[in-house]
């Protein structure tokens, strides 16, 4: 099992170039933190503001979403990784929403899936194990 953050998560249902592999990895089942719904629906939202998908897309790809969080994504909470996160992002000059993903990785001991270089690069440093996509 991995971890996995809103930037794979996003470029798996907007499907964006070599997007296919994050298929594998929730048809086996991911976990995440509740942030994940907040920032892949984000970039949904970003998407359409960039023109890049219409509102039917809109529809499908929410519907998605929620789709993976009732039955590929286990949601864990984030609250008992709040210090953790913050002194990974101060230590790496990160966001605290990376550091989220991070700390959390790191408690479940589990390796984070992730598009995110910068974030990937952090958590190799931590200790964990990084699936780039």
């Amino acid at each position: 099992m991995a971890l996995i953050d809103a930037s794979a998560l996003a470029s798996y249902i907007l499907k964006e170039e070599g997007s296919g592999k994050i298929r594998e990895y929730l048809a086996q089942g991911v976990m995440s933190v509740e942030l994940v719904i907040k920032e892949t629906a984000n970039a949904i939202l970003m998407a359409t503001k960039r023109k890049m998908i219409g509102s039917q897309q809109v529809e499908i790809y929410l519907g998605a979403l929620k789709a993976l969080l009732k039955s590929n994504i286990k949601l864990v909470d984030q609250r008992d990784i709040l210090e953790e996160s913050f002194k990974i992002a101060l230590k790496n000059d990160l966001t605290i929403y990376d550091a989220i993903y991070i700390a959390s990785a790191k408690k479940q001991k589990i390796p984070l899936l992730t598009c995110d270089k910068r974030q990937a690069k952090v958590a190799k440093g931590e200790g964990i194990d990084v699936i780039e996509m």
